[in-house]
């Protein structure tokens, strides 16, 4: 899928998803990046709520 045809699958605008990939885009390259292209993000249980049993 292309970033625009996500973007559209979204409802986000082109313009600011090329934003926020230049802004999280690191020089250094030191985050991994799985075949999709995606970045791995582990979410962590708020305060107060339980992790278990999603």
């Amino acid at each position: 899928m292309t970033q625009k045809a996500y973007c559209e699958a979204h409802g986000l605008r082109y313009a600011t998803f090329g934003y926020w990939v230049r802004k999280l885009r690191t020089p250094s390259g030191d985050h991994q990046e799985s075949a999709s292209g995606f970045i791995p993000v582990t979410l962590a249980a708020s305060h107060g709520e339980r992790s278990e049993g999603w």
